[in-house]
Order: C-alpha cells, then sequence, then structure tokens
C-alpha cells in the first residue's frame, strides 16, 4: 500500500500521458507523505458509460483514491495536506480538459483497517 485508484471519464483522457502523469502523482505523494515509492500502486480506471447530477449535462470527472492502511497517512490535518497536494498536481495535469468543457477533479484518502490487508511480495522485491 498505497493504493491509488485514478478514475476518469473517457472525454478527459485524449490530452493526458498516463504515465507521466502516475508518475507525478506519485513522486507528489511520497513527498508530501513519507510512504515508500516502490509500494505505490496505481491502477487507471476509465468510464465510457457515466451520469453526474440530472444526467443530461455531459460532464467529466476525475476522482482520484488513495487507500492506505489506517495511519500510515497520518491525522486529519496530514491526510487534507496529502489530497490537497494531489489536487493541485492533477490541476496541472488535467489542465487541458479543465480549460476545454466541464470537469469536477476530487481527491479522496480511503483507510483500509490494518486486520483487513495482507500482502505477500516476491524474493526479487524489497520487505
Amino acid at each position: 500500500m498505497p493504493h491509488v485508484y485514478l478514475e476518469y471519464t473517457a472525454g478527459v483522457a485524449d490530452t493526458v500521458d498516463f504515465k507521466d502523469a502516475c508518475q507525478r502523482l506519485h513522486q507528489a505523494l511520497v513527498a508530501v507523505s513519507g510512504l515508500r515509492l516502490d509500494l505505490v500502486k496505481t491502477r487507471l480506471v476509465r468510464y465510457d458509460g457515466y451520469f453526474v447530477g440530472d444526467c443530461e449535462d455531459h460532464q467529466q470527472f476525475i476522482h482520484l483514491n488513495v487507500s492506505t492502511v489506517t495511519g500510515k497517512a497520518g491525522d486529519d490535518e496530514k491526510r487534507h495536506t496529502i489530497s490537497s497536494a494531489l489536487l493541485g498536481v492533477m490541476v496541472e495535469i488535467f489542465e487541458p480538459a479543465l480549460l476545454r468543457q466541464k470537469v469536477d477533479l476530487s481527491v479522496q484518502i480511503t483507510e483500509v483497517p490494518a486486520s483487513g490487508y495482507v500482502r505477500r511480495r516476491s524474493a526479487t522485491l524489497a520487505p
């Protein structure tokens, strides 16, 4: 952990280099949280079908969910700092989409109880 889920609507994808976006988000997350870079895993989730609000206006969205073990992201103030820093990076990454269409950006920190998370790494990865 952390596991990062970058969810986005198809309409914002055409101007984004997602590898660069993930590298920038990973670096920002590590810089502000102190979490280990080699443990950050991002999944890209594209939505071709979705509805927002009254389901009439075709508004786009981009949502970043950072899931980590309870306590790893710190207290409320620290989680807010992490969320705000990541939102700032997302604004930079998705600026072209923000300038040409209606887009809602959001960031969420989700905590998972340590008792509910287990993992095993291969021998070639650091513990």
